[in-house]
């Protein structure tokens, strides 16, 4: 897989619990709880940034064989830190086995949570 970077900030908000998260020029609010109503939680961040990605390779088969990319749904869940995902194709079940090998072959996300990337803290800077 190619190696690329991409970027993302985190912050504290000024309730308890709550973060920001900025990508871009995008953003979603997580909570540090296992459920509200008030932001996503992190396994749940996790389950959408797989989906989401799983989804954009997923485009690209049918684009790449010409097919109309609708009715298409993706259903992650975790269970005792296992993700299962289901794919909805539709009448384009074919699909199927390029799909996995693009996602295997392109996924960052996938790439990250099978290689088990490492992360480790290398640098503390305090801001004051």
């Amino acid at each position: 897989m190619t190696i690329s970077t991409f970027n993302a900030v985190v912050s504290s908000t000024d309730k308890p619990y709550h973060y920001l998260a900025k990508a871009r020029n995008f953003k979603v609010n997580f909570i540090g709880k296992e459920e509200s109503d008030q932001g996503i939680n992190a396994k749940e961040g996790i389950m959408a940034a797989l989906g989401s990605c799983e989804t954009i390779v997923t485009a690209g088969v049918y684009t790449k064989y010409h097919e109309k990319f609708n009715n298409f749904r993706l259903g992650i869940t975790l269970t005792d830190k296992q993700f299962h995902v289901s794919f909805f194709l539709n009448d384009k079940n074919n699909l199927f086995p390029e799909i996995v090998q693009a996602i295997k072959d392109t996924s960052p996300v996938y790439d990250n949570i099978i290689h088990k990337i490492p992360i480790e803290i290398t640098e503390v800077k305090v801001k004051n």
